[in-house]
């Protein structure tokens, strides 16, 4: 009889369609299974490690040599790491459309490389012939294209039809698998080089898209502090010898910056650099194709360059990460502290009245290029300055049901924190319509959610009967947004995971909610009822230090702290609300 041919397993890939040239999923079988495999008589998807082995927490993947040693003393004289890394890219055409969808996607408003030289390496890894000889450049780059390949495996998924599991899970798989690979081709501990550090920066957003923010924030900080030790937050630092790489390292150094002022402001954690000790340059608003070797040409006159655009981008999260600075983690209640806040607003409204006006969130364009060039990253733009006014505007959230005068510019504050969250609602919903809101994409999560958290507080307060007038339909932009979220649950892990906190949050306010209230306004009452208080209704917009009220109302917002550990279990949130005076003097 003759023998059994032994199956082979069959293991799901990325390809080109040749007809329409979008990215398809396919399969071919594996040339060899692990030695766990074949012992478990299974069928191995080859991968390093396979999954079989990652089911079973197996840390020891081998495929075994059972070559001749002849074949296997030819194989000792290749180097190993370019033949395994050649091996595991996907085809030139797939990763090229890969790092398309990582700069269409999540790079809008982080221009972090001169993309030429990305697309110069790509194609020099594919055309090497010997990969015994790679370059010094080759071998950098290596973990650089993997890293922005893992990124667009991600939001390749989005373009999956939701009914397609399959081949859903296998973008997701890529991305993790690209990842691994990027992550195993540098040493974190040694970053020491514009690639390394490009590299740790795009690693980061593929954390940031996973919903992985604990190690993310470790990240950007290895990032940071790389490009410091490289001395890139100095202007000194861009003497050449090229042009192209002097606005390199303008780019990066922005990108690492703002994103890790951004993480800090979420997480409420101290900045890593101080903006007074950054000198460098802004990068130059040209398009890549006007930097060459020889110089920087003339751009095209009225046109925004993709770094324009983040330029814009930069100077908004400047300012955002001063309003965290000067506000948080407690607001100090004295004249000083309100002419901070009023100046503040104003550094966000002059930001918003400078912008030119292709980045306008109602900008209207002269053609569907212009519009298609310019309406992503003006919405995106617009998303975050929202996001930067609820940061301004939130701490003065429970000042919602109080009715005294006394209390007029903090009343105003939160009054003006609800209506900002209905226009990211607004906006979210209008960018969801246009195909422009993407579910891996965590800057635009996290302001939705923390939007509808406000809104919610909000329509709590109006159930209870604390809130009588309303100036918005409150309860439909809940359901909006609630509904917003669920569309975008399903699609990443940072929409499911924004979604579980948010179901988690809003558990029913006990009696003691209405009678905190009620000792407020009974305080209040009684503060303008006695003549010795010198309290007046001209007082309604000067601070005096927090009293007995204040600390009723600090109260109030232990019932509506966001769970924010069942997405960062090692981060205590502490920026969405100041802590009570009680926490403060605990811990002092």
């Amino acid at each position: 009889m003759a023998p059994e041919k032994r199956s082979q397993s069959k293991m799901l890939v990325l390809s080109i369609d040749s007809a329409t040239k979008e990215l398809k999923t396919g399969s071919f079988r594996a040339s060899k299974a692990c030695d766990f495999c074949r012992l478990k008589k299974k069928k191995c998807d080859g991968q390093q490690p396979c999954s079989l082995c990652q089911a079973f927490g197996n840390k020891h993947c081998v495929y075994q040599d059972r070559r001749s040693p002849r074949q296997v003393r030819r194989k000792t004289q290749e180097s190993p790491l370019p033949r395994r890394v050649l091996q595991d890219l996907p085809d030139r055409d797939v990763a090229i459309q890969l790092i398309h969808k990582t700069w269409d996607n999540v790079c809008v408003l982080f221009r972090f490389l001169y993309r030429p030289s990305v697309i110069e390496d790509l194609i020099s890894l594919y055309d090497a012939k010997d990969t015994t000889h790679f370059t010094e450049r080759q071998l950098k780059s290596l973990p650089l294209i993997y890293s922005v390949i893992a990124v667009g495996a991600l939001f390749g998924k989005e373009d999956c039809e939701k009914s397609d599991v399959v081949a859903r899970d296998l973008y997701r798989e890529a991305g993790y698998k690209y990842f691994e690979m990027a992550k195993s081709l540098i040493d974190v501990t040694n970053v020491r080089d514009i690639y390394s550090i490009q590299t740790m920066f795009m690693l980061t957003m593929f954390l940031q898209c996973s919903a992985n923010l604990n190690t993310c924030y470790s990240y950007i900080g290895i990032a940071l502090r790389a490009a410091i030790i490289e001395g890139l937050h100095k202007r000194t630092s861009s003497v050449g010898p090229t042009v192209i790489e002097d606005e390199t390292k303008k780019r990066l150094f922005w990108s690492v910056y703002k994103v890790d002022l951004y993480m800090s402001c979420i997480l409420g954690l101290p900045r890593a650099l101080a903006e007074a000790a950054v000198n460098q340059e802004l990068p130059c608003d040209v398009d890549d194709e006007k930097i060459t070797r020889d110089g920087i040409l003339e751009q095209e006159w009225g046109k925004i360059s993709s770094c324009g655009m983040n330029n814009q981008h930069t100077k908004l999260m400047l300012i955002m990460a001063r309003i965290h600075e000067s506000l948080y983690p407690v607001l100090t209640w004295d004249q000083a502290t309100y002419i901070n806040i009023l100046t503040l607003e104003e550094q966000l409204e002059k930001w918003f009245q400078e912008l030119p006006y292709q980045l306008k969130p109602d900008s209207s364009f002269f053609n569907d290029d212009e519009r298609a060039y310019y309406l992503k990253p003006a919405k995106l733009l617009y998303l975050d300055y929202l996001l930067a006014k609820i940061i301004l505007y939130k701490p003065f959230i429970h000042y919602l049901a109080i009715t005294s005068p006394l209390f007029d510019f903090q009343i105003s504050m939160a009054n003006k924190c609800i209506q900002v969250a209905h226009k990211v609602i607004c906006l979210s919903d209008e960018m969801l319509k246009n195909d422009l809101l993407s579910a891996s994409y965590w800057f635009s999560i996290h302001t939705i959610f923390f939007s509808v958290t406000c809104l919610m507080f909000y329509q709590h307060q109006i159930n209870l009967g604390l809130i009588s007038e309303k100036h918005i339909d409150v309860e439909k932009d809940c359901e909006l947004g609630i509904n917003i979220l669920l569309k975008l649950k399903n699609s990443s892990p940072v929409g499911e995971k924004s979604f579980s906190v948010l179901n988690s949050i809003f558990k029913e306010f006990n009696k003691k909610t209405m009678e905190l209230y009620s000792q407020v306004n009974e305080s209040v009452t009684q503060l303008m009822k006695d003549p010795t208080s010198g309290a007046s209704v001209e007082m309604s917009v000067e601070f005096f230090g927090q009293s007995e009220q204040d600390q009723i109302l600090d109260q109030l917002l232990q019932d509506f702290d966001i769970p924010i550990s069942n997405i960062l279990p090692d981060f205590q949130m502490t920026s969405f609300f100041p802590t009570s005076l009680s926490e403060r003097a605990a811990e002092k």
